[in-house]
């Protein structure tokens, strides 16, 4: 995987052998010498641990523009972990990431203005209106009220 400064590796939250894979998704890999103005995603040694447990350990990552990555590997392999740590949503114990030049622990809104994120489980409230949740959500995300107002009428008004 040359496109990967250095293989990654990913402890195993449970059984031995589990191990995350970025590749490209086309098999189009791109060269490490390429100028880094066109690296939209990049890790030095990013480390995630939860007491004893190292989710992420010390993944090196350089994903360029116009490349498509698929995060590969089992259960527990640490991808949710990665992208949680690229989008801000939680930090890491050591390393560092850049997303589109940005720093996702230093300015996370930043980073999730400009990177879309579809989980596979919204977590949503059900006894909430949409709007309710749309609301909740902003105010988790430190969005002024008002800003979140507007967006959520704008965007409301469009969908109907």
């Amino acid at each position: 995987m040359p496109a990967i400064s250095a293989s990654p590796r990913i402890a195993p939250k449970r059984r031995p052998g589990r191990r995350l894979a970025a590749a490209p998704v086309d098999g189009q890999v791109g060269s490490v010498d390429a100028p880094s103005d066109t690296i939209r995603i990049r890790t030095r040694g990013l480390t995630k641990r939860y007491g004893d447990l190292v989710a992420v350990d010390h993944l090196d990552l350089d994903v360029h523009a116009g490349q498509i990555y698929g995060l590969l590997g089992q259960n527990g392999a640490g991808k949710t972990t990665t992208i949680l740590m690229l989008l801000g949503l939680t930090e890491p114990t050591e390393g560092q990431a850049r997303v589109v030049g940005l720093d996702p622990s230093r300015g996370p809104l930043e980073v999730k203005r400009r990177v879309g994120y579809m989980p596979d489980s919204v977590g949503f409230y059900g006894d909430f209106t949409g709007r309710h949740n749309l609301r909740y959500t902003a105010r988790l995300n430190r969005i002024e009220r008002s800003e979140a107002e507007t967006t959520i009428v704008e965007v409301w008004s469009r969908s109907g």
